[in-house]
């Protein structure tokens, strides 16, 4: 039997304009400045703004209604004009930002170079592909990923093609075109895997000395013993000796694992433009935004003058109400997305102050050793925000430091214990983990439970898992695979 009962319960909900401030926190500098483009373009009331103004005569509360809901009841009063700044007299002299810097700072991106894909399509040209081995080389090529690789089975090459591109092939017509792209520049592009990519780039070693035979066929045929550093089995397979398979291995590890990369070279055009500057005077560690934080915006001069036109007349017809409602309703729209953008840039500013206040001493310093524990909740406490807040001004935001740019994440750690009590950052335990095996025998690696109990016995308590897990983060591989040969180690 079915019962009815109520139940009062508190909820929390935010209203549209704040998850519409939450959604801008979370955009980096290129995503905001395509959403200002966007509002520009949608709003005609919107216009960037050169010169210097007032925002507070033209921003008002997020969570105040600006449009008068009832269309049969609009009266001048509700087309107040001071609130929208209807001051002519705009100075034209140059904006200064907040820290008193007599224009915006310029900001050079540090981007990669353009796509290597392009200079792999400029090759094809020189490989006499047929008419209809064209198209299915210009999609192998469109197919590489940021390493160089064609990840694609033969199938899903020939099933993409027919149903996307309606061309019918079969594997026969398939390898030749893909060998053939694996011929071009770099060496080893258009690779299935790691195994083949290696095998590529020996076999195009224009000496053939035994070396690299030696090297082509521990690649070819003990792939995987040599990628489990099983020396002693590969000798005995390969028949060679330990001087012969030091020089294989040599050659090997001179390669090129990721062809797509080289250069710098990405499939895409990639930028990196911080969004705060950190720079050091004595003591002091001051901090700037990047401008493009705080667009310059404000209501379009026109719209403004012909709401006063409009409460200028003497009689308003049914049209002229419905254009005035029209009218107020693009500036209210453009006044609330200029205070979105206010409240964005102060809370960006507010939360990274905190985290140099509490990583301060790292900044002084640049010693990694030196960043104290700390997490997304402590600053949410300290600057009385919410924690999903802080999540997203920290999500993919870079800062530039003396020491290097980085992203806003890195100064977030765990907090470890020591013997004495004493709470230490993370960092400090992966310098240690570090430090271990940069000076291990590379001939015996040092196992992650035996790096577990010599942190404990400098006092750091560290369980095996948690070494594992901080040695997996700084990307170290297991001690089996660390492992070398004793004449590489001299030669290194």
């Amino acid at each position: 039997m079915l019962k009815q009962q109520q139940k009062l319960q508190q909820t929390t909900r935010l209203s549209p304009l704040q998850i519409q401030l939450m959604n801008h926190i979370r955009l980096n500098l290129e995503e905001l400045e395509q959403a200002v483009e966007m509002e520009i373009n949608e709003n005609p009331a919107l216009e960037r703004n050169n010169y210097e103004y007032n925002s507070n005569s033209e921003s008002k509360n997020l969570n105040q209604d600006h449009v008068n809901d009832s269309e049969s009841s609009i009266e001048e009063k509700d087309f107040n004009s001071d609130s929208y700044g209807l001051d002519d007299d705009i100075p034209h002299y140059r904006v200064y930002d907040k820290y008193g810097a007599p224009e915006e700072k310029e900001s050079i991106p540090i981007a990669f170079e353009l796509s290597f894909l392009q200079q792999v399509m400029d090759q094809i040209g020189s490989l006499n592909f047929k008419p209809e081995q064209l198209p299915i080389a210009e999609f192998l090529i469109g197919s590489i990923d940021d390493n160089g690789y064609i990840r694609l089975s033969d199938q899903d090459i020939i099933d993409t093609l027919a149903f996307n591109h309606n061309i019918d092939i079969s594997v026969n017509d398939l390898k030749p075109v893909l060998k053939a792209i694996q011929s071009l520049d770099p060496p080893g592009i258009g690779a299935r895997d790691l195994r083949e990519c290696l095998l590529i780039q020996l076999k195009r070693k224009p000496k053939k000395t035994i070396d690299v035979q030696h090297a082509i066929d521990i690649i070819e045929k003990h792939f995987n013993l040599y990628a489990d550093r099983r020396f002693e089995k590969l000798k005995t397979n390969l028949k060679i000796n330990q001087d012969q398979l030091v020089k294989a291995s040599n050659i090997i590890s001179n390669l090129n694992p990721k062809p797509g990369g080289s250069s710098g070279n990405s499939q895409r055009t990639a930028y990196v433009v911080p969004d705060f500057a950190v720079t050091i005077e004595g003591d002091e560690v001051i901090l700037s935004l990047n401008q493009a934080n705080h667009p310059k915006l404000k209501i379009s001069d026109s719209y403004r003058r012909m709401l006063q036109g409009y409460l200028g007349s003497q009689k308003i017809t049914k049209e002229q109400k419905q254009t005035m409602e029209y009218i107020k309703s693009k500036l209210d729209k453009a006044k609330t997305f200029i205070n979105l953008i206010s409240q964005r840039y102060n809370t960006l500013e507010t939360t990274v102050k905190a985290i140099i206040n509490h990583q301060v001493e790292y900044f002084l310093s640049g010693d990694e050793k030196k960043i104290k524990p700390l997490t997304l909740k402590d600053i949410a406490d300290q600057v009385e925000m919410d924690i999903s807040t802080i999540s997203r001004v920290t999500s993919s935001k870079y800062i530039d430091t003396p020491y290097g740019v980085k992203l806003l994440k890195y100064f977030f750690s765990e907090g470890l214990r020591t013997k004495d009590g004493d709470e230490i950052s993370s960092y400090n335990v992966k310098s240690a983990i570090k430090e271990i095996i940069e000076s291990e025998n590379k001939n015996k690696p040092i196992s992650d439970i035996t790096i577990s109990k010599m942190l404990q016995a400098k006092g750091y308590q560290v369980a095996r898992r948690t070494v594992s897990k901080y040695r997996e983060q700084m990307k170290i591989p297991v001690s089996r695979l660390r492992k070398q040969l004793e004449k590489e180690k001299n030669q290194a």
